[in-house]
């Protein structure tokens, strides 16, 4: 986003997203409001219970563990998310979710403190703003289904792109999303070999 949206930073980007305390609820209870107005009460609106994995590597995010997930059709390393959704006919959006815990994770709650597993604010902020994305989405279908009837996501995003101002892209422009991705990789890459040093200074058990 920040290399696509005029006058957007990273940084204050990725603090909003990740570790600013904006409380997420209320905006998540009122993409559930905005989604009952719509949907709920029609005598063929449906709430909707089902999981979803997202297939991750490595132990760090919260909750991953060796699961069945659904994507791969396997059990294999991803976290779980289970979705309420509100449907009526061929339209749905999300109004609701929460993280799956496994045993793993619930066992071990210096595991669990450590992560703030149950507080996870980036991992909120994401998922909230998902479901505010969704919603827009159905609205913009339901409201031009009689004139353009087989209006889908994937049209949207593409007419979006061409709608929303975008930043100008010029030589000096690329030069620094080249020098700033760098840098982020650079930092990733010295996070891994200062955990491998200091794994490797930790006392080894008998």
């Amino acid at each position: 986003m920040e290399e696509k949206v005029p006058g957007v930073k990273y940084e204050p980007l990725q603090y909003f997203l990740s570790e600013s305390n904006w409380d997420w609820r209320p905006v998540n209870n009122h993409v559930a409001k905005d989604a009952d107005n719509i949907f709920g009460g029609k005598e063929d609106s449906a709430l909707l219970i089902d999981e979803s994995g997202m297939p991750k590597k490595g132990k760090m995010s919260v909750g991953v563990s060796r699961q069945w997930c659904g994507q791969l059709g396997k059990t294999d390393n991803c976290q779980v998310v289970v979705f309420a959704t509100l449907g009526y006919g061929r339209f749905s959006t999300p109004i609701d979710f929460r993280l799956y815990l496994p045993k793993s994770w619930t066992d071990d709650k210096e595991r669990c403190l450590k992560a703030k597993a149950r507080g996870w604010l980036a991992w909120h902020h994401h998922m909230t703003m998902v479901m505010m994305a969704m919603l827009f989405m159905v609205e913009q279908r339901l409201y031009h289904q009689v004139g353009v009837p087989l209006l889908s996501c994937a049209d949207i995003t593409t007419l979006l792109k061409s709608i929303l101002p975008r930043r100008d892209v010029n030589e000096d422009e690329v030069i620094r999303q080249l020098c700033k991705r760098h840098e982020k990789r650079q930092a990733s890459i010295d996070f891994a070999y200062e955990k491998q040093r200091n794994c490797k200074l930790l006392p080894q058990p008998l």
